[in-house]
């Protein structure tokens, strides 16, 4: 079996059974989180502008106020990949998506395309975000939970998040807010277990890169170091080989510059792409919801919709 011939026959084997594998291997289509997430804010504002008897001039002029990127294109142009009917059915598509600016209709169809539990993580009371969306999160989704910053301890977290999910087919959603996410993040790095059972991490305004106007575990210099050395495929992968996304939504005041919020630059609310290096498999996916104007007429009730529609239906498009 070590002559030659033999040896070349099983090497071709294999080189065959790879290619096989790779031409069967699902490649997820290649989507943008920015427009996915914009158009469907987009949507759901037409859909509260027409329950207003808003015609289409009044929600082009919301949309242009409200979406940063002004995305008023037909969603149909954007294809399949795009159209929420592909992961939830039939007559689920935009229209519906725009009736859900007003009434449940993709509630229950949601959940069952991405049963799984959410925990909403607080920021900071001192350093709150300019409009918050998790209490809006919270009236949308069923048996969520919800955790205080408190003093920021990591413990409480880990212990919170992991009695929330007891069985090994549990799945959780992570949502946090400023210095909540970067909370999440440490958990994820820290509770390998506890990273196989979730399927999605949301940053709203979270604290990523690190705040400017302060020192410490929130700082830029501490954040920086932090996602230098954790915040890599090697140490935040899973044992089940599967995307993970890792959503960001930014918040921008149109006075503060450079843009962004006061010590908060948008390129601080995004997560950096995570360095492949040592990594058995892609479990990590990185997506960049863009950002929003902390305009007051922005319903965080709207935005809590687009964020748990587009979460649902990224993931249910990496399946």
């Amino acid at each position: 079996m070590n002559d030659p011939l033999s040896v070349a026959l099983t090497v071709a084997a294999a080189l065959v059974a790879a290619g096989i594998a790779w031409v069967q291997w699902p490649r997820p289509p290649e989507l943008d989180g920015e427009r996915w997430f914009k158009v469907t804010l987009a949507t759901l504002l037409r859909g509260r502008v027409e329950s207003e008897g808003g015609d289409a001039d009044r929600w082009e002029q919301t949309v242009v106020r409200l979406v940063p990127s002004a995305f008023v294109d037909d969603p149909h142009e954007l294809g399949p990949a795009y159209d929420p009917r592909t992961y939830l059915g039939p007559g689920l598509g935009w229209d519906a998506v725009a009736r859900h600016a007003t009434t449940d209709v993709l509630t229950a169809d949601l959940a069952r395309v991405l049963p799984a539990r959410w925990i909403l993580v607080e920021g900071r009371p001192d350093r709150a975000v300019a409009r918050t969306v998790l209490p809006s999160l919270r009236a949308l989704l069923p048996d969520t939970v919800v955790v205080p910053f408190g003093d920021g301890a990591p413990d409480p977290l880990d212990e919170i998040a992991t009695a929330a999910a007891p069985d090994s087919a549990d799945r959780l959603v992570l949502a946090g807010e400023e210095a909540g996410v970067a909370r999440i993040m440490r958990l994820m790095h820290a509770n390998a277990a506890l990273r196989d059972k979730v399927v999605g991490v949301v940053s709203i305004g979270g604290v990523i890169g690190g705040r400017d106007d302060e020192e410490g575990p929130y700082g830029r210099a501490a954040c920086a170091d932090w996602l230098a050395a954790s915040f890599v495929q090697h140490e935040l992968e899973t044992d089940v080989v599967r995307l993970t996304p890792w959503l960001a939504v930014q918040w921008r005041d149109p006075d503060v510059q450079p843009p962004g919020l006061r010590g908060l630059p948008l390129a601080a609310q995004r997560f950096p792409t995570p360095d492949a290096e040592g990594a058995t498999a892609q479990t990590m996916e990185v997506v960049d919801l863009g950002a929003l104007p902390t305009d007051p007429a922005l319903d965080p009730a709207l935005v809590a919709r687009a964020l748990v529609a587009v979460t649902t239906l990224w993931v249910a498009s990496r399946r």
